[in-house]
C-alpha cells in the first residue's frame, strides 16, 4: 500500500504543552488516518520528531510498502535525510529510533513542505493540546463541585473542640502557604484524607 503521510508538532511557549499532528492518505488521496495527540512538555523540534515517529508506526500498522512523509519542519527533515547532523543530545532518541522503525519500512521518502501545506496536521496537532487543556478544566471544573456539595454537607455537621482544633491548625497552614487556590485546593484535600487514615487506624 502507499501512503502519504503528513506530521506536524506544536508546542506552546518552546518549551510548552505538546501535540502531534498526523494525516495518512493513500494513493488514491483518501484519508486513512487522523491523529492528534497530546505529548506532554515539548520544544517545537520534540513535536515534529514525535509526531514523525507516530505516523511511521501508524504505516507500519497498515503494512505500507512505499511511504511519503512530509512535514514543514526544514530542520528535522534535512536531519532525516542526512543534510544536517543531529546535535541536540534531546533530540538524538528520537532520530535513533525513527532509523531502526525505517528497518521495517525501506521504502521512506522524506519531504519538506511549506506550513500552509500542512494546515491540517497542524490543526490535528494542536487540538491535541486543546483536548487536553479541556480536559483538565474539566476536572478542575468536578472537584469544584465536590467541594461546593461538602461545604453544603459542612454547614450541618457538628464536631468537637479537639477537631475544631485541628481544622483551624491545618487552615493556618494552609493560609500561610504560597501558592495558587488550585494548589491550596489540592493541599486541603489532602490533609483531610490524611486526617480520615489517621482516623480509620
Amino acid at each position: 500500500m502507499e501512503l502519504n503521510i503528513y506530521t506536524d508538532g506544536a508546542s506552546r511557549g518552546n518549551p510548552g504543552p505538546g501535540g502531534i499532528g498526523v494525516l495518512i492518505k493513500d494513493g488514491s488521496n483518501n484519508i486513512k488516518e487522523e491523529l492528534a495527540d497530546y505529548i506532554g512538555e515539548a520544544t517545537n523540534n520534540e513535536a515534529e520528531y514525535q509526531a514523525i515517529i507516530a505516523g511511521l508506526k501508524k504505516a507500519r500498522e497498515l503494512n505500507s510498502e512505499s511511504i511519503s512523509l512530509f512535514s514543514d519542519s526544514q530542520l528535522v527533515i534535512k536531519q532525516l535525510t542526512g543534510e544536517y547532523r543531529v546535535r541536540s543530545e534531546k533530540l538524538k532518541p528520537y532520530y535513533l529510533e525513527i532509523k531502526e522503525l525505517l528497518q521495517d519500512l525501506p521504502d521512506c521518502d522524506f519531504q519538506h513542505i511549506p506550513r500552509e501545506e500542512n494546515h491540517k496536521a497542524d490543526e490535528l496537532a494542536n487540538l491535541g493540546i486543546d483536548q487536553f487543556q479541556q480536559s483538565r478544566v474539566d476536572s478542575i471544573g468536578d472537584v469544584e463541585q465536590l467541594v461546593a456539595e461538602l461545604d453544603e454537607e459542612t454547614a450541618e455537621f457538628e464536631t468537637s473542640a479537639d477537631i475544631e482544633s485541628v481544622i483551624d491548625s491545618i487552615c493556618d497552614k494552609l493560609n500561610q502557604d504560597e501558592g495558587d487556590s488550585e494548589e491550596c485546593l489540592k493541599s486541603g484535600i489532602i490533609y483531610g484524607l490524611l486526617l480520615a487514615d489517621k482516623i480509620n487506624k
